[in-house]
């Protein structure tokens, strides 16, 4: 039997800015860490091995959520944002 991952389905809690708590998935914040680390989408994928739309989509939910851009996107890849630091 192969074992189930649950991974998708921790969450950690963070408070907004307004003071609210706002749950967040680890995935999400595993993307964030190695897209922040690379400086880039898509070597961040290529070194989680998922595509860069998935990379992108749940770095999007993450903003979302916090209600901040994290990531300042200029032609030669990403930088970190003050919200994003």
């Amino acid at each position: 039997m192969r074992p189930r991952h649950k991974t998708h389905r921790l969450y950690n809690p963070i408070v907004r800015s307004a003071g609210a708590p706002c749950r967040v998935e680890t995935r999400a914040l595993r993307y964030f860490q190695t897209v922040a680390e690379c400086g880039s989408y898509s070597r961040g994928a290529e070194l989680l091995r998922i595509s860069q739309p998935a990379v992108s989509r749940q770095i999007g939910k993450l903003e979302d959520e916090l209600g901040a851009k994290l990531f300042k996107r200029n032609g030669h890849g990403v930088s970190l944002t003050d919200a994003g630091q």
